[in-house]
């Protein structure tokens, strides 16, 4: 399985923390690729330098910036037409040392399907309702896994303690994957239209790649035995895109305009 992601000049600080969630992971990835855009869209003027990174990841510079979709369009059309898993993830999350695995397992359980761990059915940030939606759907635990178990192990560390959580109670088909949990797919379900992105979508990944994947043909199975991953908190404050407004418009709208926009465009999410 290959590991991609991207990152932002502010936040190449702390490269060693993700880096080293991934050098302990439980299951090793065959390949670790980081790629880059010559020039930011977000941060304009000459990239500044990486800190030293080990020799096992690939630093590879693209020409365009994809936004936060850097992470993954460039990977796909490396590898398109070869039969490789990529793992797609976010660069500010403490991946604990089994995630690795788990997406491994459940590749060789469920080669033909999208895999991740967090996600979002439609419904829940927008006021699309589907009618041939697959089945089962994934049932997200109520306050995203925050449950009396949760608070009865934070209370016994007196508060010292964030423990892991569960975010869903099953197993299922959702509708958007999240990439702060990490997704596993195939290069060739992202075809050349995924890398067309309009003005302003470009800033909510999650929904575009999702619709890119329905366009495909090819379900997203969300894994609830995946953690709600937690952030370094640092890096997570740095530039965040849910913070981001781009041209008047934020988090929230960008994502009901890319679900219309898709919906209407390719005739996904019915």
């Amino acid at each position: 399985m290959i590991l991609s992601f991207t990152t932002i000049p502010p936040r190449y600080q702390y490269l060693g923390r993700i880096v080293s969630r991934i050098a302990a992971q439980t299951e090793r990835p065959d390949r670790v690729e980081l790629y880059l855009p010559r020039n930011y869209r977000r941060f304009p003027g000459e990239r500044p330098s990486l800190p030293p990174l080990p020799d096992w990841i690939d630093v590879i510079q693209t020409s365009k910036d994809f936004g936060p979709a850097t992470k993954i369009l460039p990977a796909a059309e490396r590898w398109r037409g070869q039969d490789v898993s990529i793992l797609y993830f976010d660069d500010d999350q403490k991946y604990d040392s089994n995630w690795l695995a788990r997406f491994k397992a459940l590749r060789r359980e469920r080669p033909n399907e999208v895999l991740c761990e967090r996600g979002f059915h439609l419904q829940e940030i927008s006021d699309v309702e589907r009618t041939e939606a697959p089945q089962p759907r994934a049932m997200r635990r109520p306050a995203d896994g925050k449950d009396w178990r949760y608070r009865l192990k934070r209370a016994s560390s007196l508060s010292m303690v964030k423990p892991l959580r569960h975010g869903f109670s099953a197993s299922g088909y959702i509708d958007l994957a999240e990439g702060n949990g990490g997704v596993s797919i195939k290069a060739d379900w992202l075809d050349r239209r995924a890398s067309d992105i309009p003005d302003i979508l470009w800033t909510v990944d999650d929904a575009w790649l999702s619709g890119m994947f329905e366009l495909a043909g090819v379900n997203i199975w969300l894994n609830h035995r995946g953690y709600v991953q937690k952030a370094f908190p640092e890096a997570d404050q740095l530039e965040p895109l849910y913070k981001f407004v781009e041209k008047g418009v934020g988090r929230a709208e960008a994502n009901r305009r890319c679900i219309d926009y898709l919906r209407d465009a390719y005739g996904v999410w019915r």
